[in-house]
């Protein structure tokens, strides 16, 4: 009689084996780099959306906690790489306010990034971004001239990822790239 017989040799277990073994450490790479990349993507989504809350606050005159002259984001790159303020201008004349950040305004609240996000700091940053209501004005580091844009770059740490940046022009306009 005919006997079949049934059954896998060493090698073929071996070969196998080393083919799951192989897939799952480049799966895992990817799963490693794909949590950075949505990090990275949540924290400029972030940021842009906080442009627009300043930008937001200002054309409506709301004020949260007093009279204000105005909202904007202060990013410090050198004291505060991996957050920025949002904050409420509270000069005492909102004609002849700095338009920008200084430690009389209110801080509205300190945004972290995501873990192992940071503001770019070779980029050309801009340290201070204002709305100036009602119409509202921007004010990029204390200047409104026609046409001036300013840019903020978010990259991830570690990771050799294409970094995001946020574009601001004085038009109001604010992009993400």
């Amino acid at each position: 009689m005919f006997q079949k017989k049934f059954g896998f040799t060493i090698i073929e277990l071996l070969v196998v084996t080393s083919i799951i073994v192989l897939i799952s450490s480049l799966s895992l790479a990817n799963y490693r780099s794909g949590k950075v990349r949505y990090s990275l993507g949540q924290s400029v989504q972030k940021l842009a959306s906080d442009l627009r809350r300043a930008q937001s606050l200002a054309i409506s005159g709301t004020s949260i906690k007093g009279v204000y002259c105005g909202y904007g984001i202060k990013v410090d790159i050198n004291a505060r790489p991996y957050s920025y303020y949002l904050y409420a201008d509270k000069s005492a004349n909102c004609g002849t306010g700095n338009n920008a950040y200084d430690a009389g305004d209110d801080i509205i609240e300190e945004v972290r990034l995501f873990s192992g996000i940071r503001i770019n700091s070779s980029s050309p940053s801009p340290a201070d971004i204002f709305f100036k209501p009602p119409e509202p004005i921007t004010y990029i580091n204390q200047n409104s001239s026609v046409g001036l844009s300013g840019i903020i770059t978010l990259e991830a740490e570690g990771y050799s990822l294409p970094t995001r940046t946020i574009r601001i022009s004085t038009a109001g306009l604010i992009q993400i790239e």
